[in-house]
């Protein structure tokens, strides 16, 4: 052959291989599956975690791995068949302060014990958040990943508060949902809420809010083109109405409502629905059972009057907040440990109902308390009482009193029935006319439930209330004593009451 046809083969098998060469090299140089709207197999990882080690997967047969990618269809939120879903989970507290109680042993004993299917990551801005400290976000990135490989949805919360309009910090939010929203974007359950509560006198939807979101949202989407995102509203995400008047033009966007029981009545329902007709989808990001100051109450029947209208609607809800904060509406005490495996005695009422609620079981735990923290708490009233580690039922310490000494508890049974109270106690010097007494009131009368003798043993006692201490704003209990000499004590371990919601 002329030697020009041989040039000219060996030049078109050398063109050949390169492009072989090429597509081989590049197909194995990614470490980034392909995007898929389906459900991951939990042996098919869906991108490389936050430092760059092993893929991160979701359970199939988890909540999330069953319903796998959400979208809003209408003024609902639906799972991947297209099927409404009601999310119920809660919310962390400041993550800079009370981070130690987000990792995975928590979020995975909340999923277990709670049965929560969402856990929002509260990553405040100011006070002392990530403006002043970017490292917060690393514990936003714990959380997420814990969430995902529990197969559970995961909020991120970009938590503004005293920065009221979300403006004011917007090329940080920038910069962190674009470097979120690419380290997540293969995953269907992380969840995106850009501004937690906008407020302030001159702080709207029309001039603040929608703007933001409108710089916000493609960043997200450029990384992850269907995330449900969550936009808050103008009045710490209250007006939502003025949302559904002027809503944004992207797929799969729900308009955060924040409500607090004790604080909060019809007329935020009213707006809801108004929302709701005009067909914006809603998600409650945050909801807290005391007043809007996170203290007073807890409001038992105006939680149950507003999380019953959130089901008839199937709203989603996140509940205020996973802390042990000295306020009504935290859910931990402060014998709570940081990896979970909370019993009952370490909740706050708040806690406890949250738990039941969650749990959709028709008996609650309303107060429990083996007295752990060593001082008076939950609300429990003291005259002449004393924490005492002498003997104790379980733990390391209990109750004592002596003749005079009384010890009750307040607690609105609005909403339950079938009352029971549960304690141990035991005598130290009674004689056969001592007696530890409890006591109700129903608001009008106090009436006696039990009168009990001399117990040189820890002994369990279960008194079921009458019928005057269900569906009662103003019920109490009263423990005391009534014995010859001051030598006489009584100890009081593991005090519980427990109803039927009705």
């Amino acid at each position: 052959m002329p030697k020009y046809v041989n040039q000219h083969r060996f030049l078109l098998l050398l063109t050949i291989c390169v492009i072989l060469m090429t597509g081989f090299l590049l197909s194995g140089c990614t470490n980034d599956p392909p995007i898929s709207s389906h459900k991951p197999d939990s042996d098919l990882p869906s991108a490389i975690d936050t430092e760059g080690n092993k893929p991160l997967n979701i359970d199939k047969d988890s909540f999330a791995g069953t319903n796998g990618k959400l979208q809003v269809i209408g003024n609902q939120l639906c799972n991947e068949k297209k099927e409404p879903i009601q999310l119920k989970g809660i919310s962390s507290m400041q993550l800079h302060m009370f981070g130690r109680f987000v990792n995975k042993d928590t979020i995975k004993w909340l999923r277990d014990d709670w049965s929560i299917t969402v856990f929002r990551a509260a990553m405040y801005t100011e006070e002392g958040g990530y403006i002043q400290n970017k490292s917060v976000k690393e514990k936003v990135k714990e959380a997420v990943e814990a969430s995902i490989e529990l197969g559970i949805y995961v909020i991120i919360d970009w938590h503004i508060l005293s920065d009221g309009d979300p403006n004011e910090h917007i090329d940080e939010a920038k910069e962190f949902f674009r470097e979120m929203s690419a380290l997540y974007r293969h995953y269907p359950n992380v969840i995106y809420e850009i501004c937690n509560e906008p407020n302030g006198d001159n702080v709207n939807w029309t001039n603040s809010i929608k703007p933001y979101a409108q710089e916000i949202i493609p960043i997200i989407r450029e990384a992850s083109p269907d995330s449900i995102i969550i936009v808050g509203t103008s009045h710490y995400s209250q007006n939502v109405d003025e949302a559904a008047d002027d809503p944004l033009e992207f797929n799969n966007i729900l308009y955060a409502m924040h409500f607090y029981a004790g604080t909060h009545e019809t007329s935020l329902r009213d707006k809801t629905n108004y929302a709701l007709n005009k067909g914006a989808a809603i998600f409650v990001s945050e909801w807290g059972t005391s007043s809007s100051t996170g203290s007073d109450g807890v409001f038992l029947k105006e939680s149950i009057e507003w999380l019953e209208y959130l089901d008839s609607n199937k709203i989603s809800w996140v509940n205020w907040s996973l802390c042990d904060k000295n306020e009504s509406s935290a859910a931990l005490t402060f014998t709570a440990g940081t990896k979970g495996n909370w019993s009952d005695n370490d909740l706050t009422e708040s806690g406890l109902f949250v738990k039941y609620t969650l749990l959709g079981k028709s008996h609650y735990t309303l107060f429990s308390d083996g007295f752990e923290t060593g001082i008076f708490t939950k609300g429990l009233i003291s005259d002449g009482c004393t924490i005492s580690n002498d003997t104790t039922y379980k733990g390391k310490f209990c109750v004592s009193f002596k003749n005079g000494g009384s010890l009750t508890k307040e607690l609105s049974t609005s909403r339950f029935s079938d009352i029971e109270v549960y304690f141990a106690y035991r005598t130290i010097g009674f004689t056969d006319n001592d007696f530890l007494i409890v006591e109700g009131f129903d608001g009008s009368d106090w009436m006696e439930l039990g009168k009990y003798s001399v117990s040189n043993d820890w002994t369990e006692k279960s008194i079921i209330l009458p019928q005057t201490a269900s569906d009662n704003e103003n019920f109490k209990i009263r423990f005391s004593t009534n014995t010859d000499t001051q030598s006489s004590i009584v100890y009081l371990d593991e005090f519980k009451i427990t109803a039927k919601k009705e």
